[in-house]
């Protein structure tokens, strides 16, 4: 039973009735389920230290940092804007550059100014779905997306503060992306649209197939000039192959843990990092090979839906709506807020003071 307001519109005024009516919303639990929106990671890795950027199930950018030689991320700051997808990458003078895809689809980019404080985003343009960035010993940037006809381009720049080249096709279509340098070149991954792995040089355009059905990718550049390749399959279950910048990877081992999605810092200049994104955050130990999950707890939102049913008994009235309501629970769990329950009007019907029409809400 929930306490409700009603308010009565008789033509061009409102009257609100001394009365008290018996009232009742009754959810269809049959009908009632729960939703969990996806979230996205993305992981930088620098000298002892890791950076994550998390789009949470509102849509909010956020930006958890780790200390150096420190196994808890100790801060959040929660950037401007809203997105959809996100890659980030250090530029040359050890700040963050981050790229979303915006609420709007388009491409948009930010700069980090000190620990906590931020340029704010700026368009770059580009309608997509997805995004991914790379960057190289020599400071050369290759962006990429999945544009609104699921084919992957690149744009290029050739230092921080230089402009970025035209998109440009690379020839295949896809529902993923991830990409990681060796120091020297970019490789991009995909997963394609047969949920297999289509690796390629970004310079030398030529695909490869990889064996495997997964749903998602991530990819990390390691020291010693290899690649370290990583997919979630339909399970979220995690694997990972070794390779190298000329494509020849090995075979899928298991790393025994789950997600939804999954991001990789490169080791050029810092630690060996995979994240794994569930209802938690994972960090997978590059000792012990064990995932350990983070104190960095992520906001949940669960919304209902059923058929909501008025009563109003003193002038038989039935209606049914169909109606969803929004949870939302804080970063730490413990605290619930409602942010979905729209209101109820129902059909117009007769009454001595005119056509009325009660909200409830």
């Amino acid at each position: 039973m929930l306490g409700l307001s009603i308010g009565w519109l008789s033509g061009a005024r409102r009257t609100v009735l001394p009365m008290v009516l018996g009232m009742c919303v009754l959810l269809d639990v049959q009908r009632a389920h729960a939703l969990i929106d996806e979230r996205e990671i993305a992981a930088v890795s620098r000298s002892q230290s890791t950076d994550l950027f998390v789009i949470d199930s509102d849509y909010s950018i956020k930006h958890y940092f780790r200390p150096p030689r420190s196994a808890r991320f100790s801060g959040v700051v929660q950037l401007d804007g809203l997105g959809r997808d996100v890659a980030a990458v250090e530029r040359g003078d050890g700040s963050f550059e981050v790229f979303v895809v915006g609420m709007d689809g388009d491409v948009w980019s930010n700069l980090q100014l000190g620990r906590a404080r931020w340029r704010g985003f700026r368009l770059m343009g580009f309608h997509c779905k997805r995004i991914a960035v790379a960057k190289t010993r020599a400071g050369r940037y290759e962006l990429f997306v999945i544009g609104k006809d699921d084919v992957v381009y690149r744009a290029v720049r050739e230092g921080d503060d230089q402009p970025w080249s035209e998109w440009r096709s690379l020839g295949v279509t896809a529902a993923q992306l991830a990409a990681a340098s060796d120091g020297s070149h970019v490789r991009v991954f995909t997963v394609g649209l047969d949920q297999a792995v289509w690796t390629s040089d970004s310079a030398r355009v030529a695909w490869t197939r990889l064996d495997g059905v997964v749903r998602d990718v991530a990819a990390r550049g390691e020291r010693d000039g290899r690649m370290t390749l990583f997919a979630t399959d339909d399970r979220g279950q995690v694997w990972q192959r070794q390779g190298f910048t000329s494509g020849e990877f090995g075979a899928w081992q298991n790393l025994d843990g789950s997600a939804t999605r999954i991001a990789a810092g490169d080791a050029l200049g810092g630690a060996q990092t995979l994240f794994a994104l569930g209802s938690h955050v994972s960090e997978l130990d590059p000792k012990s090979q064990r995932w350990q999950q983070l104190d960095v707890r992520l906001p949940l939102e669960l919304t209902f839906y059923g058929v909501a049913t008025v009563e109003l008994p003193a002038v038989s009235v039935v209606q049914p709506q169909t109606r969803q309501i929004g949870f939302r629970f804080g970063s730490g769990h413990k605290r619930v807020t409602l942010f979905a329950l729209p209101s109820f009007t129902t059909m117009p019907f007769d009454r001595p003071f005119g056509e009325n029409k009660p909200t409830v809400g």
